[in-house]
């Protein structure tokens, strides 16, 4: 990530050739979605591609280049196991050779310095296809500079403010304890025939695999059902030369400046859907709530007086069957994103604006990812579908998904541009959170927005007192 800054920091543009710290590069127009052209430049490489003995290891500086680079096209996408959709759970793609950004702008001298927007895709660090998905054109129809680029992923992976979208650094799916690492590295190398005597036997042999062999192998780390919770996620990096994590998230200083975060209300039907996809585990999960819900949700606990409580808050003495999709729902929404958030919030030190996304537009991941839209509202990710221009993907929005899109993005530049979504003099005030208000903007089904307060608070502060770990 240092990388990009610093090749960032020298750009200096004539016409479309950029001067890079490691040479120059040529762009090419690109349209916007109201038909402003802008520059970009693709297929920049920010660190060397990490082959052979580089595999696993700390990224390094790329190599400068003689001439002008042609940076007119996408490289390819980051290796990874498509086990997320059952179709494509044995379907691997990418290369290693994939660490490389584009980035767009505007203007290429601006009389006032545009601010800079680096956007790092989700997919839990295992999937992600950065710009086939997420086009540029929305957001460059506003005065900003762009940055999009691919990371390493799954088992061969791992500002002035932020923007977090469904997920932050204290969910529990998002860090690993001190010792997983090691677990998963082993259990890797013994599905690949490698010997486990010892770690430098361990990456000598995965070194030589085949970076497919090595993706594919995901699947021995998930049930007999596609689960969508990450297996291979950060940890302490505290021994590397330049460590990213050197202390467990709960234990860093936050910094002060402006956090704008959020959740969509259905993020936990990407793993509730489980259910609509094999209805047999609605049965399953009644008969044996106890033993199921610890490895479903993930809990640090098996205790049955906690799991009962679980139950007795979530589905209070009903069956539950397709008719509790919501509740299954709602529990997992809760544990794996909401209230996270929320003690991400209590510690964070800076500005803090809050939005809740329950927006039930006709474009949603339900429909690519769900045999039938299960449940109205906001799925995980459908923001990201109004943001960003999704080529292979979408239909062209229009009427009320249109209005959405555009405003969303409007209250995205705003905050990149003056640190606020709503700055003085905008139609509507979007407030900051803090812990006695509790403030938060919400996005209503029907595309209008609304000043709420106390987020889920009767729920949150269930988790709070139940005893599990984040």
């Amino acid at each position: 990530m240092a990388n990009v800054l610093c090749l960032l920091l020298y750009i200096r543009c004539e016409n479309n050739i950029a001067r890079t710290s490691e040479g120059l590069l040529r762009g090419y127009n690109v349209q916007t979605r109201n038909g402003r052209t802008v520059l970009g430049f693709s297929g920049i490489p920010y660190a060397k591609p990490p082959l052979g003995k580089l595999r696993f290891q700390d990224p390094q500086p790329p190599d400068n280049w003689k001439g002008i680079k042609d940076a007119k096209h996408h490289r390819k996408l980051c290796v990874q196991h498509a086990y997320i959709e059952e179709a494509l759970k044995d379907l691997v793609m990418g290369s290693e050779d994939c660490l490389y950004l584009s980035v767009y702008t505007a203007k290429l001298k601006p009389k006032v310095l545009y601010p800079v927007m680096t956007y790092i895709h989700g997919g839990g660090f295992e999937i992600g296809i950065q710009e086939l998905i997420f086009g540029p054109s929305y957001f460059m129809d506003h005065n900003v500079v762009l940055v999009l680029f691919n990371y390493r992923l799954g088992s061969l992976g791992l500002f002035h403010a932020a923007i977090s979208e469904s997920g932050n650094a204290l969910s529990n799916w998002a860090y690993a304890q001190p010792g997983f690492a090691r677990q998963l590295a082993v259990k890797s190398a013994e599905s690949l025939g490698c010997s486990t005597d010892d770690s430098q036997k361990i990456l000598d042999c995965l070194i030589n695999k085949h970076p497919h062999a090595i993706a594919r192998q995901q699947h021995n780390f998930t049930g007999r059902y596609v689960d969508v919770v990450p297996v291979f996620i950060p940890s302490s990096d505290l021994a590397t030369k330049e460590p990213l994590f050197p202390k467990d998230p709960k234990d860093l200083n936050t910094v002060q400046v402006p956090w704008m975060t959020g959740c969509n209300n259905l993020d936990g039907l990407l793993k509730s859907r489980l259910f609509v996809i094999h209805p047999d585990l609605y049965k399953k999960l009644q008969d044996n709530f106890v033993d199921l819900v610890p490895g479903l949700m993930k809990l640090s606990t098996r205790n049955t007086t906690v799991l009962n409580k679980l139950r007795k808050v979530y589905f209070g003495k009903s069956r539950i069957s397709k008719k509790l999709l919501r509740n299954i729902t709602d529990m997992l929404t809760d544990y794996f994103f909401i209230w996270p958030m929320t003690k991400s919030l209590r510690t964070h030190s800076g500005p803090l604006y809050l939005y809740y996304n329950s927006y039930n537009g006709k474009q949603s991941l339900q429909n690519i990812l769900l045999p039938y839209k299960a449940l109205n509202g906001s799925f995980h990710g459908d923001e990201a579908m109004y943001l960003w221009h999704w080529p292979i993907a979408l239909d062209p929005l229009y009427g009320q998904d249109l209005k959405f899109s555009r405003l969303l993005v409007q209250l995205w530049v705003n905050f990149a541009t003056y640190g606020t979504p709503t700055p003085p003099g905008y139609k509507f005030n979007w407030p900051q959170w803090n812990q006695i208000s509790q403030q938060y903007f919400k996005f209503n089904a029907n595309g209008s927005v609304s000043v709420e307060s106390h987020l889920a608070s009767d729920r949150i502060k269930f988790w709070d007192n139940l005893g599990v770990a984040v």
